[in-house]
C-alpha cells in the first residue's frame, strides 16, 4: 500500500514538475492587441509564423480577461478608454502582465510597465513597421520578456526603415535615391523610358504600415496603363522627391495634408508651378458590405484626414477604391473594391492623356443647368448663356473645334434655345415641334439598354425600370425608323458639345427634383449621360452653372459606390464645375459627390441701391 502511495506521489510530483515546466518554458505566449485597428492587427498577426505564440485583438469592451495575458500592445491614437477599463488594464499589469503603449494622443495615461532596454527595443520595432519587424517583435516577446527560450525563434534587431523612401512591390525594396529607385525599374522592366510619371504618395512603408496588396494593386493597375509609377512613402521629403521626379500626375492615398511634415506654403507654390492633377483615391475604414449599406459612407476623423485635408493642397475625386474584406483567416485586409480600381486608373489615365491631347482634338461635354419651358438660364450669380458664349469663344481662341458656332451672342442664343430646351413631361405639343427642329440626338433603346447593363448594377436599373417602366418610357420617347428611342437635347459645335440638364425626376415639384428626389432618375436623364460616356466619348464633362441635380441624385454623401447614381453617371472622365464662389456648402457635395474640380466665378459686386436719402 506505501508503494502505490509512493509511486502515486511520485507520479502526481512529476506530473506537477512537467505541468511547471510547460507553463515556464513551453506555453504559448499570449499578446493583447489593444485597440489596435483591424487592418493593423491583421498586419501584425499574418506576420506571426510561430504556432506557440498567439496574437489576439482586444476591443475596448473586452478588457475584463486581461491576466491571461503575457504582455498587452495598447495602440493610444484617438483611445477613448473608460475609468473601469484603465483599472483592468492597471490591475493585468499589478499581475505580471507586460503593458506597453503605442502612439498614445492622451498623455494622461500612463499605462507602460516595461523600460529599459525592453522598452526601447519594442518601441524601434514598432515605429519601424513591416512585417520583418513584426514577426522580430513577437519572438522578442517570447523569448526576452515572457523568459521562454523554447521553441522560440531567434530574432533580430529592429531594422531601421527610413521615414523617407521609394518603394515598390517587393517588400525588401526601398530607396532613399530617386535615381537608385529608377535604375531598379528601368532594370525590371517596371519603367519605360519617356513614359508618363506618376508620384503615388501613401503612409507604407512607415509606422502605420498595413498590409500591402492593395497598395501593389494601385501600382501594377498603374504600370500596366504605361505609366512610371514612383510609390513614395514620406513625410519630410516628399516636396524634395516631388520637385526631383517633376510628376505628370499626383496620387495621394490620402491621409491628412499631402504637404504634411513640410511646409504647406512651398508644397502649395511647387503644386501651383508643376500645374499637374493631385488625384486622391480613398480607403474606406469598413467592412465592404457594411460601407455599401452605409448611407453617409465616411465621417468624423476619417473624412476630415481622408478627403477634407487633402482638399486644402487642391487634392480632387475622393474615388473610392479599396475597403477591408476578410479572408477565410477571418483577417481583415485591405483589398481593391472590385471593378473599382480598374475605373481609377480609367480616371488617371485620361488626366494624363488631357495634358498631351491637341486641343483641336479633344471633345468636351458642357451641361448646363435650366429649368423647363420658358424658364431663363440663370445660375446663382450667373447669366448662363452670355457666360457660356463667352468660354466658348475663348476655347476656339485656344485651338479647340467648335465647328460653326456663331460669332453673334443673338444667334448663340437663338440656336441654344431651339436645340437644347428642358421640356415638361407632359408638354407634347412642344415636343413634337421640337422633334422636328431641334435636332436632338436619337439614341435607339437598345442601344441605351445596352450602355446600363455595361455600367449600372442590376439592382439600380430595376429600379429604374421598376418606375418608369421598360426604355426608352413615355418621357422623350420616340418610335422612328421601326424602333422606339429616346431623344437627348443637345447642342453641338465641331467638338464641343451642349447638353442641358434635363430633370432628375417625373413630377411637379421642380424645387425638390434638382435638390435631390429620393428615387432613381427616369430614362431621359440617364441617357444623356451615358450618351456622354459611350456615344460622345468625352475627354472630358463640364457642369456649367450653380448648381445642378447630378450631385444630388440619391446615393452616399462621400465615399460613393457603384450603387450610388451620381457615381456610374458622372463616369471616369475628368469632370469641371464652374461655380460660384458664394456657395460653399453646396460646392462642397458637387466637388466630393461628382468628383468635380470646381471653377469659382464671383459673386455680382454690391452698390448702393440709392432707395434711402442719405
Amino acid at each position: 500500500m506505501k508503494t502505490k502511495i509512493y509511486k502515486t506521489t511520485i507520479a502526481l510530483l512529476i506530473l506537477v514538475a512537467l505541468i511547471a515546466v510547460y507553463q515556464v518554458k513551453l506555453a504559448p505566449t499570449k499578446v493583447g492587441l489593444v485597440n489596435y485597428p483591424e487592418f493593423l492587427f491583421t498586419k501584425i498577426a499574418k506576420s506571426n509564423d510561430n504556432k506557440f505564440i498567439t496574437v489576439k485583438n482586444i476591443k475596448l469592451d473586452e478588457l475584463n480577461k486581461l491576466e491571461r495575458f503575457d504582455m498587452l500592445i495598447i495602440f493610444g491614437m484617438g483611445i477613448r478608454l473608460s475609468e473601469e477599463g484603465e483599472k483592468e488594464i492597471i490591475k493585468a499589469g499589478e499581475k505580471g502582465t507586460k503593458i506597453y503603449l503605442q502612439a498614445s494622443t492622451n498623455p494622461r495615461l500612463k499605462l507602460t510597465n516595461v523600460e529599459g532596454e525592453v522598452l526601447d527595443k519594442i518601441t524601434d520595432y514598432l515605429n519601424n513597421a513591416g512585417s520583418k519587424n513584426y514577426r522580430n517583435l513577437l519572438s522578442y516577446i517570447r523569448k526576452v520578456i515572457d523568459k521562454k527560450s523554447w521553441l522560440a525563434d531567434d530574432f533580430e534587431d529592429p531594422q531601421e526603415i527610413a521615414s523617407d523612401v521609394l518603394f515598390h512591390i517587393d517588400e525588401e525594396v526601398a530607396y532613399e535615391e530617386v535615381a537608385d529607385f529608377e535604375n531598379y525599374c528601368l532594370e525590371k522592366g517596371f519603367h519605360k523610358e519617356g513614359a508618363k510619371k506618376v508620384a503615388l504618395f501613401t503612409s507604407i512603408p512607415g509606422p502605420f504600415n498595413t498590409n500591402r496588396d492593395h497598395m501593389n494593386s494601385m501600382i501594377k493597375e498603374l504600370e500596366e496603363r504605361g505609366l512610371n509609377v514612383y510609390p513614395i512613402a514620406a513625410f519630410r521629403g516628399r516636396l524634395s522627391y516631388m520637385q526631383e521626379i517633376k510628376p505628370d500626375l499626383v496620387v495621394y492615398m490620402p491621409h491628412g495634408r499631402i504637404s504634411m511634415g513640410g511646409s504647406p506654403k512651398r508644397m502649395e507654390a511647387w503644386l501651383k508651378e508643376l500645374n499637374v492633377p493631385v488625384l486622391c483615391p480613398v480607403s474606406v475604414f469598413n467592412r465592404h458590405d457594411e460601407w455599401l449599406k452605409d448611407k453617409q459612407g465616411m465621417f468624423g476623423g476619417m473624412l476630415s484626414q481622408s478627403v477634407t485635408m487633402p482638399e486644402f493642397d487642391g487634392g480632387v475625386v475622393p474615388y473610392a477604391v479599396f475597403a477591408q474584406f476578410e479572408d477565410e483567416n477571418g483577417y481583415l485586409l485591405f483589398q481593391q473594391i472590385p471593378g473599382r480600381l480598374k475605373k481609377f486608373g480609367d480616371i488617371a489615365e485620361k488626366y494624363v492623356a488631357l495634358a498631351d491631347k491637341k486641343n483641336k482634338d479633344k471633345k468636351v461635354a458642357i451641361v448646363y443647368f435650366k429649368g423647363p419651358g420658358k424658364n431663363a438660364l440663370v445660375a446663382a450669380n450667373m447669366e448662363v448663356l452670355p457666360s457660356l458664349h463667352n468660354m466658348l469663344l475663348r476655347l476656339q481662341k485656344e485651338g479647340y473645334n467648335l465647328g460653326d458656332l456663331p460669332s453673334k451672342y443673338e444667334d448663340f442664343e437663338e440656336e441654344v434655345n431651339r436645340k437644347g430646351p428642358v421640356l415638361g413631361p407632359y408638354a407634347e405639343g412642344a415636343f413634337d415641334k421640337y422633334l422636328q427642329t431641334g435636332d436632338p440626338e436619337l439614341i435607339p433603346a437598345e442601344e441605351y439598354e445596352s450602355w446600363c447593363k455595361e455600367i449600372l448594377p442590376e439592382e439600380l436599373y430595376s429600379e429604374v425600370e421598376k418606375k418608369y417602366g421598360k426604355a426608352p418610357g413615355t418621357y422623350m420617347s420616340v418610335y422612328k425608323n421601326e424602333k422606339d428611342h429616346i431623344a437627348v437635347a443637345r447642342v453641338q459645335f465641331g467638338n464641343v458639345v451642349l447638353l442641358p440638364q434635363p430633370l432628375p425626376g417625373l413630377g411637379e415639384n421642380e424645387f425638390q427634383l434638382i435638390h435631390g428626389a429620393k428615387v432613381a432618375p427616369p430614362h431621359a436623364y440617364i441617357a444623356p449621360y451615358f450618351w456622354i460616356q459611350k456615344g460622345f466619348k468625352a475627354d472630358a464633362v463640364f457642369h456649367f452653372g450653380t448648381h445642378g441635380s447630378l450631385e444630388f441624385t440619391p446615393g452616399k454623401q462621400i465615399a460613393l459606390s457603384d450603387y450610388d447614381w451620381t457615381d456610374p453617371l458622372i463616369g471616369t472622365a475628368p469632370h469641371f464645375y464652374v461655380y460660384t464662389i458664394s456657395n460653399v456648402g453646396e460646392g462642397m457635395i458637387a466637388k466630393r459627390r461628382s468628383y468635380g474640380v470646381l471653377q469659382t466665378y464671383l459673386t455680382p459686386p454690391f452698390i448702393k441701391a440709392k432707395a434711402n436719402k442719405e
